[in-house]
């Protein structure tokens, strides 16, 4: 054997032996599958738990919201591993347990064929009972509509809604708020809100659910509203022998919502009340007609109480006529005849107590030119008062220039016709009448 190893030739072919078998070891290729797996050593993969409870428990505390599963040893697809590990979640099952701190075991669920561990594999979480109460919805409009329109009704699609949590978070929920803005608006305004549950001082309430969270919200945007004035017209006449003594309207003005253009010169709405054949005082409800332009109005009907008597006639003689309104530069005056006859007719109670005086006749001479020879006659009575005859339509009257010095004594003439009209414009309301 000596002599075998103290052969030369001997050991340099063991050498080359040795070396060749080196060489095939170190470069020789590693064994791999078709898919690229290769050796891991370890791959760490952080996961947020979840944690199942009763339906009446709510988790208020965990150790360990997010753990890790570190995935080692053996051969793994590392291009595959990724997207593998996107589906596995890690789940703490506490269903069943009740109020407390509680350990649990962590599982990882659909997790690939590979080798793993969760860290931690254990956690704390505390629960606690779960409360639900109902809770008033609030919303809070923001911002101012356009000039001269208004905000109208608010309206959610819910009223109340449940709130979910432990029950010193719920008992501190006064109302779930959102808020929606009318900022320059003009027309109706409609957002879907998401709702927040508020405290007694409007501050946000954590740890508690909201079912529903979100809810549609319409606001009303009203154009300007304005107090508008009834004047009521009588329409019809009455049965024969009765007249109208008075109307009473309750309310007197409706309020008219309308765009500014449309309520800018609004000051009266004409109300008729049909008054044929009547013959006793009546109560009736009259629907307002809104007007072009009108979007509302308010109250839609009024009430209309119709007075009605038996009627009178009478005859009043020795009415003066007074000339009024005599253009600067003429001088207007009557003919020979300068008193009239008239004869009235209206409810008893008025027409009684009428004297000559509450009769006024005159003659309008704004409209007269030296050539003019005669001008109508106008007279005017107490509200509800008919002029039925006259004893002239028209009088002769004799129009003519004056000069400078006659213009002092025109004037004053003119302001005697004047004070003239104005007494009889004073007479409750007047009515004019020409006799037919």
């Amino acid at each position: 054997m000596d002599r075998f190893l103290n052969n030369n030739l001997v050991l340099r072919i063991v050498a080359v032996i040795l070396a060749c078998i080196l060489w095939f070891t170190v470069n020789a290729p590693q064994p791999a599958s078709s898919s690229g797996q290769t050796a891991l050593t370890a791959k760490d993969f952080p996961y947020a738990v979840q944690v199942s409870v009763a339906s009446d428990m709510m988790v208020t505390s965990i150790d360990h919201p997010t753990v890790v599963i570190e995935v080692k040893g053996g051969l793994v697809d590392t291009n595959s591993l990724p997207s593998q590990m996107m589906g596995v979640q890690v789940d703490a099952d506490a269903r069943g347990l009740g109020p407390g701190r509680h350990t649990l075991v962590l599982k990882a669920v659909n997790m690939p064929a590979v080798q793993y561990s969760i860290i931690p594999q254990t956690i704390q979480v505390t629960l606690e009972k779960k409360v639900t109460a109902s809770k008033p919805v609030r919303i809070h409009v923001t911002g101012t509509p356009a000039t001269g329109y208004q905000i109208g009704q608010v309206q959610p699609d819910v009223q109340t809604v449940q709130v979910s949590g432990v029950s010193s978070a719920v008992e501190r929920v006064v109302a779930v708020a959102a808020n929606i803005s009318v900022q320059s608006a003009k027309k109706t305004v409609s957002h879907t809100l998401t709702l927040e549950p508020i405290d007694q001082y409007g501050r946000p309430v954590a740890g508690v659910e909201v079912d529903p969270v979100n809810v549609t919200t319409v606001v009303r945007i009203e154009p300007p509203q304005v107090a508008v004035k009834l004047t009521p017209e009588v329409v019809g006449t009455p049965a024969p022998g009765y007249a109208i003594s008075g109307l009473a309207l309750t309310p007197s003005s409706v309020n008219v919502t309308a765009p500014p253009d449309v309520t800018a010169n609004l000051n009266t709405v004409n109300l008729p009340v049909d008054v044929s054949r009547l013959n006793t005082t009546k109560t009736v409800s009259i629907p307002i007609v809104p007007q072009a332009g009108w979007s509302r109005v308010q109250p839609s009907k009024v009430q209309v109480t119709v007075k009605v008597e038996k009627s009178e006639a009478r005859t009043f003689t020795g009415v003066p006529v007074q000339v009024v309104n005599v253009p600067q530069g003429l001088s207007v005056s009557l003919g020979s005849t300068r008193t009239l006859e008239i004869r009235v007719s209206g409810p008893v109670s008025i027409v009684s107590q009428l004297h000559t005086a509450d009769l006024v006749a005159y003659i309008d001479a704004s409209n007269l030119t030296t050539a003019s020879t005669s001008a109508p006659v106008t007279v005017t009575v107490p509200n509800w008062v008919t002029v039925t005859q006259l004893s002239q339509n028209r009088l002769p009257v004799s129009v003519s220039q004056v000069g400078a010095n006659n213009t002092t004594a025109n004037a004053t003439a003119n302001t005697t016709a004047n004070a003239a009209e104005n007494a009889a414009g004073a007479v409750n309301q007047t009515t004019s009448n020409q006799a037919q």
